[in-house]
């Protein structure tokens, strides 16, 4: 909730979990706070027809609301990873702040994108196993339509940072993705032992994925303790 006299949005973590949604793209321009032990790891929801009789009969136009089932499939099962990007558009009110205890979470080989034209300060935990993870600070505008002039150097600019704080968790490890037959067979009830025996227990196992971090004109500041794992 804002603070009286306060201008923006507030979005709790469970407006990432509603609808179908895999990818998210939240700019704010005078900035962007993720307060601490907030909790977003975006699991779209997906209209299933397996336990469903009879949907062939129904009549061409009908809503598939009406009789499919709404359910959160596995991220082994998804067409797609999931995708999260927060970013800032402004020189001189721009922060963008993970705080300390906050998660933020994309399915394996996903990608968690932090941009901020001032000063980044993460002090909470980012996962995207097998992933990509990307913090930045850019030095130019070059993406943008309106507004592409180069930034101007500056003592203020150069004393902004990249900042990760003694807890801060920058995760993107290598991890396994079952197939689909195999997931399927451990979500109907099977134990993974038994698909062993069956040699059916299979699947791949992803390398340790990516973390890119450029600080622009200024600098990055990681504080003792803080870690960065692409593991695996």
């Amino acid at each position: 909730r804002l603070a009286s006299g306060q201008v923006g949005i507030v979005l709790d973590g469970g407006f990432f979990n509603r609808g179908g949604f895999y990818e998210f793209k939240l700019v704010g321009r005078d900035g962007v706070n993720v307060v601490a032990d907030a909790h977003i790891a975006p699991s779209p929801v997906s209209w299933s027809l397996a336990k469903v009789s009879g949907y062939r009969n129904q009549a061409t136009g009908s809503a598939i609301s009406s009789f499919a089932q709404p359910v959160v499939l596995h991220p082994d099962l998804r067409s797609a990873p999931t995708r999260l990007s927060l970013a800032t558009r402004s020189l001189n009110y721009g922060d963008l702040v993970i705080g300390e205890g906050a998660y933020l979470g994309v399915s394996p080989q996903g990608s968690i994108k932090l941009e901020s034209w001032a000063q980044l300060t993460m002090l909470g935990t980012l996962e995207a196993p097998a992933g990509t993870v990307t913090l930045s600070r850019p030095a130019n505008r070059a993406e943008e339509l309106y507004n592409s002039d180069i930034i101007a150097f500056s003592e203020g600019k150069q004393s902004e940072s990249i900042f990760l704080g003694a807890d801060s968790r920058i995760l993107a490890g290598g991890t396994t993705k079952l197939d689909t037959a195999a997931r399927v067979a451990l979500d109907a009830g099977l134990s993974a032992d038994a698909l062993r025996a069956l040699y059916r227990y299979k699947g791949e196992v992803l390398a340790g994925g990516s973390v890119d971090v450029d600080a622009g004109l200024g600098y990055l500041v990681m504080a003792k303790g803080a870690l960065i794992d692409v593991s695996g």
